[in-house]
């Protein structure tokens, strides 16, 4: 059985009734069952798991002292004077002549842990078998025992465990198959006074609870019938435990993958071993086919098949017996158990969300950092995606298709891709199911965000054709086959729209090259808005460029000198015609404010000045990503200023009070020839800032500030002159 399934606590269960009776177990159907209730044994209790440690050199050492120490607890004191510096097979004699006095009871847990433990150092693995071998060669020997179980996660040829007659497997057998592990049944029963309690903590029905259950929990099979399913027990415990808790509320929590290391072996199979291509794709897609004897069967190291220790190891189970069509209409074809092959698939959502970031890190090759910038870019690709912002996300998902290797997607499979972008948009925000089921047809994969449903659909393009219309001609297929198979009505009627999403792979480049979204229209019919995406290279780096991360204004302007107020910058600088030290004070909180940092208060000294500058510099700063200045009709009062570009928040410190920004469309007023300045100081400044963010991505580009004139306290603003940038025509502006 997979780890945290009960093995251990079953072992304690019978060394208890082994040891004492059943003088412990009133109330329980053990108690009338048990068959030697007027008869103990001495119980002989060795974990694997325990005695294996970190140094394998000394494994035969603490294997010795762990025997010494179960039989000397079991009434056999004697055993403290056998010399431990024995020949192990001499060693282990000694203690056969105390077996041949006395029935025993041998209980041994997790017997496979030095070797799965292992699987990617074979010379510590040949060292753990080769001591594992002398072990149970003598246990198989051992005269008058009365009871053997032995409990483990996989199974190893070359150590006397599987070879033999007299060894009864029960791994498969129908009628252990939930000895481990809580059915729904034994979960209504055991739980009746919890189950209650946590549908009103987390304000859900009973069905709504076991249905939420079953999909985390529930799904692990251990039988040759593949008809009986187990709830984990450690997660449903754990789970359970917090509805007791008078502090804390209950939450379906990984609980599983995250307790006792319970992905060692998977990690140390990986490390060793390189996957095969269709092995990774069967594995991305989460469902294969195995034969009972691949389930079954012994391994030597090396021969372990990836498939094999995931179905073992209980991060994949049996779903169901697979039925070839050829035989299909045979009665008798799946009557004996051992010609039978099994759809196998991931067991449940709790192993699911850990064991993919697992597998992620082979695929990234278990570069560390590698994993912290896919995780970075997958975080920007979910922000995105939660804003609406579909071609912001495609350019993120690429940024992480860049990161892994190129061996994995030399030839990869749409299926590849879509398990890579399944599992970059999956978060605690999105929740993604990958090849979503309707009646007509199965797409790649659905993304599930608080208000809306997207249903993907991934279609490569081949390295011989990868132009425009060759992109555009596959977003047309792609979309036809969503629409003519329905994708996403099976999530319809929810309360959410529902859109559907076209994504080209160009082989070319292993990156999403066009996209398309398909959502109904208002006045009727379909609204698809599209794109096409250039590949990532030095060339296009700008396009994820993460949003708000420029320079600090110390690295724009070289020194990194404070100028004090007034002081003219140095020619030569990024800045280098700047001409007041007030502007670089409000550019530096702009910075600031992209970077999360609180804006500093400002001096509200010459603040007709400040707007008359602000402005002319919005204008030289407008020639990025489409931000525009738009004047408006001139009147007696001065000129309205308009933004018309949705502006990034902004609050304003001004003497000790924050300043909330302006809102959208509020007007600035700029003072005509001759006029006094008349504004709101704290609005007009804020909603400067706003307009200044969005452009400050020009900086990044080298391009330069238009001069302004320095305009001293007190003075009236003049107009600007005809030479001043025109907002109107900002591409014939050559600065």
């Amino acid at each position: 059985r997979p780890r945290r399934m009960g093995k251990s606590t079953l072992c304690s269960m019978l060394e208890e009734l082994f040891t004492h009776g059943t003088s412990r177990f009133a109330g329980t159907k053990i108690y009338d069952l048990w068959p030697d209730n007027d008869r103990t044994y001495p119980v002989i209790s060795l974990s694997f798991n325990e005695i294996a440690g970190e140094d394998l050199s000394k494994f035969e050492q603490s294997l010795k002292s762990a025997l010494i120490n179960t039989f000397s607890d079991s009434g056999f004191p004697e055993v403290e004077s056998f010399d431990r510096n024995e020949v192990l097979t001499g060693f282990l004699g000694r203690f056969t002549k105390i077996a041949k006095k006395h029935k025993l009871v041998f209980l041994i847990d997790e017997w496979d842990s030095p070797l799965s433990n292992n699987l990617d150092k074979e010379d510590d693995f040949k060292v753990a078998k080769g001591v594992l071998k002398d072990f149970y060669s003598w246990l198989r020997g051992v005269p008058n025992l009365r009871f053997v179980l032995v409990t483990g996660i996989m199974r190893y040829r070359e150590t006397s465990l599987f070879s033999g007659q007299d060894i009864q497997d029960l791994s498969m057998d129908p009628d252990f198959a939930d000895l481990l592990g809580y059915t729904q049944d034994d979960i209504k029963h055991s739980f009746a006074k919890y189950i209650p309690l946590a549908c009103e903590q987390l304000h859900i029905t009973k069905d709504e609870l076991f249905e939420q259950l079953m999909l985390h929990y529930d799904g692990f099979c251990f039988d040759e019938n593949a008809s009986v399913k187990v709830y984990c027990p450690y997660a449903i415990n754990k789970f359970f435990s917090l509805v007791k808790s008078p502090t804390r509320v209950p939450y379906f929590g990984h609980y599983w993958m995250n307790s006792a290391n319970a992905n060692s072996a998977l990690l140390s199979y990986l490390r060793g071993h390189t996957l095969e291509d269709a092995e990774l794709t069967q594995i991305c897609q989460q469902r294969f086919t195995l034969s009972y004897q691949e389930i079954t069967e012994a391994n030597y190291f090396g021969t372990v098949k990836f498939k094999q220790l995931l179905v073992q190891a209980g991060y994949f189970s049996i779903k169901s017996i697979a039925v070839d069509e050829l035989d299909a209409d045979s009665a008798d074809v799946h009557d004996v158990p051992d010609q039978r092959n099994f759809n196998c698939g991931i067991t449940n959502k709790d192993v699911e969300d850990a064991f993919v970031p697992v597998l992620t890190k082979y695929l990234l090759g278990f570069d560390e950092q590698k994993i912290s910038e896919l995780d970075k870019a997958n975080a920007r690709a979910q922000h995105f995606l939660l804003k609406g912002d579909m071609e912001q996300t495609c350019m993120q998902l690429n940024l992480g298709l860049c990161k892994i290797g190129y061996s994995i997607l030399h030839d990869a499979k749409e299926v590849l891709y879509a398990f890579f972008l399944d599992q970059a948009l999956r978060s605690k925000k999105i929740e993604t199911d990958r090849e979503d089921e309707n009646n007509l047809g199965r797409s790649d994969f659905v993304a599930k965000t608080k208000d809306h449903i997207y249903v993907f659909e991934l279609k490569r393009l081949s390295k011989a054709t990868s132009t425009k219309d060759d992109q555009h001609s596959m977003l047309d297929v792609a979309e036809q086959q969503m629409i003519s198979r329905g994708y996403g009505s099976n999530h319809m009627g929810k309360g959410k729209p529902v859109t559907g999403v076209a994504l080209v792979i160009c082989d070319k480049y292993r990156q999403i090259c066009a996209w398309r979204t398909i959502a109904p229209a208002a006045s009727g019919g379909l609204k698809r808005t599209e794109g096409f995406i250039e590949p990532l290279n030095i060339g296009t780096q700008q396009q994820v460029q993460p949003r708000g991360s420029v320079q600090s204004l110390q690295q724009l302007w070289g020194q990194g000198q404070q100028i004090p107020q007034g002081a003219q910058v140095p020619q030569g600088s990024l800045l280098q015609s700047v001409a007041q030290a007030q502007q670089l004070l409000q550019l530096q909180q702009a910075l600031q404010l992209l970077q999360g940092a609180q804006i500093l208060p400002v001096q509200q000294e010459s603040q007709a000045a400040q707007v008359q500058q602000l402005l002319q510099l919005l204008q030289a700063l407008q020639l990025l990503q489409g931000t525009q200045i738009v004047p408006m009709q001139q009147a007696n009062q001065g000129a309205l200023v308009q933004q018309t570009t949705q502006g990034a928040p902004v609050q304003q410190a001004t003497q000790g009070a924050h300043a909330q920004q302006a809102t959208q469309g509020a007007h600035a007023q700029q003072a005509t020839q001759g006029a006094p300045v008349q504004q709101e100081p704290q609005a007009v400044q804020a909603q400067q800032l706003t307009q200044l963010l969005q452009g400050l991505q020009l900086l990044q580009q080298g391009a330069q500030i238009v001069p302004v004139q320095q305009v001293p306290q007190g003075a009236q603003v003049q107009p600007q002159s005809e030479s001043a940038v025109t907002p109107q025509e900002p591409q014939k502006n050559n600065q």
